[in-house]
């Protein structure tokens, strides 16, 4: 942070899963870890990085929030998309894995950021007027009048003032019974309140500002006492202490409860004008407000009421059975293959034939190829957009995959010799058999070449692109 700058970074986290996850076609996770005690769940965007076939970008959503993954997952040929997701995630044996495919869950989720979110577009702040040698803030509460005039222009600087018997704006925690108080609209539309002590009654020290994280002393001169602070209470956990000097200029310090971990920025070491000091209070309380919310002992206010939601969502949503799922993947791939018949197509012909010794005759030559043929056709896979699609001659999806079998008989073969496989414009096409190097048949079929022998003269393909 530029020491000198007027305007301050504050750490402001964006409702992610709301905005760049939900809109999106994402698949859900439930993920436990034996090592730990609460499940959480990841969210994974099913279309690619860009530039990427592997890389997609994911979602750790868990009691403390959300936490940005990018998660890879690799194109092996022969399992599912959300299978090789689940593989992905299974790091060691103590973690176990579920895929969640019910549509629900993901507007579940987004009540789940709703209720918990991360995002914080409120502020409440204390304001206590110190006179010189007070150190008691007890004593503080009882300035009400005969105040330096230069406190009511800091406190002008901070906010605008509010009348509540008719702001319909955010109050803080305030009532009509208050009276008036200031109010200002910040950065991303932030809004605070600001509690100030001399415009509060006794009930409203106690109930008000001895319930606000962050709070701010106006020194009038000398040195800031530390040792009765925590007569304030134990929630106020940041503070800030501005001291007027000349030219209407401000001095600023900031401390906090030895729990909370460092947040920034860092502090300008000379007086600032009055905007510049603004900024750089609130931006400060602001950051602090956040990590608050992830140290001891405010932390328990976030990470409890949002692990208890979470886990009644996840319950709601146990692991499908194998039988469940097994009929759920086939009629989701009956789906995707009648999705895929809508075009536009490429048609590949593909002619393989086995290698045979010199002295094997016709006959034999033709009998073993039909052999082989037979065996990897119900091996053939083909990968479409990350997806999972069996191909397989006629006569094998007749005895083996006959559910499929109104989807492609269209595309039936006369014989086992010539296999056509359908696939999608702009898209990769790969092949599996069980009997060939996977290599070298993808480098076949990308190469689109009419003849090809191959290297270890195991595979003759002639390919047709029509």
């Amino acid at each position: 942070q530029n020491r000198n700058s007027t305007s301050f970074d504050i750490n402001y986290i964006e409702d992610v899963y709301m905005t760049q996850f939900y809109p999106n076609s994402c698949q859900f996770f439930v993920v436990t870890d034996k090592n730990a005690t609460d499940p959480y769940v990841v969210c994974v965007i099913e279309k690619p990085n860009k530039g990427s076939s592997t890389q997609h970008r994911a979602l750790k959503i868990t009691k403390k929030g959300h936490e940005e993954l990018k998660l890879t997952i690799p194109n092996t040929l022969g399992t599912v998309w959300v299978d090789r997701v689940i593989h992905s995630l299974k790091h060691n044996e103590q973690i176990e894995v579920y895929h969640v495919p019910h549509s629900q869950f993901s507007t579940d989720l987004l009540e789940l950021e709703k209720k918990h979110p991360q995002k914080r577009t409120t502020m409440k702040l204390g304001v206590i007027y110190c006179s010189t040698g007070q150190v008691n803030p007890i004593d503080m509460f009882q300035n009400k009048t005969e105040l330096n005039s230069s406190f009511w222009n800091f406190v002008d600087c901070l906010g605008t003032k509010i009348e509540l018997n008719n702001w319909n704006g955010y109050r803080g925690d305030m009532t009509n019974k208050e009276g008036s108080t200031y109010y200002c609209s910040w950065k991303k539309n932030i809004e605070i309140i600001y509690h100030v002590a001399p415009m509060l009654e006794s009930e409203g020290h106690r109930r008000l500002i001895g319930n606000d994280v962050g709070v701010i002393f106006y020194l009038e001169d000398g040195q800031f006492d530390l040792s009765h602070i925590n007569k304030l209470g134990s929630f106020p956990q940041i503070y800030a202490v501005v001291q007027p000097k000349p030219n209407s200029q401000y001095s600023v310090a900031f401390f906090w409860n030895s729990n909370i971990k460092y947040f920034g920025p860092p502090l300008p070491d000379v007086p600032l004008d009055g905007p510049i000091m603004k900024d750089l209070i609130l931006t400060k309380l602001y950051n602090g407000h956040v990590m608050t919310t992830f140290c001891p002992p405010l932390n328990r206010l976030f990470y409890i009421p949002r692990g208890d939601t979470l886990k009644e969502i996840i319950v709601r949503y146990p692991p499908v059975s194998t039988k469940e799922q097994k009929v759920k993947e086939r009629l989701e791939r009956k789906q995707l293959l009648e999705s895929y018949m809508k075009g536009p197509w490429f048609k590949v012909q593909a002619y393989l034939s086995s290698p045979t010794s010199d002295r094997d005759n016709e006959e034999n030559k033709e009998n073993t190829f039909n052999n082989r043929t037979g065996s990897c056709l119900r091996e053939c896979l083909v990968s479409v957009s990350s997806e999972v699609m069996l191909v397989v001659d006629y006569k094998t999806l007749y005895t083996c995959y006959t559910w499929e079998l109104s989807v492609l008989k269209q595309w039936k073969m006369p014989n086992t010799k010539n296999l056509i496989v359908i696939f999608r414009r702009h898209e990769s096409l790969v092949m599996k058999c069980s009997e060939f190097d996977v290599k070298q048949i993808v480098t076949l079929l990308s190469e689109y070449t009419t003849s090809i022998q191959s290297n270890k003269g195991r595979v003759h393909s002639h390919i047709a692109l029509t």
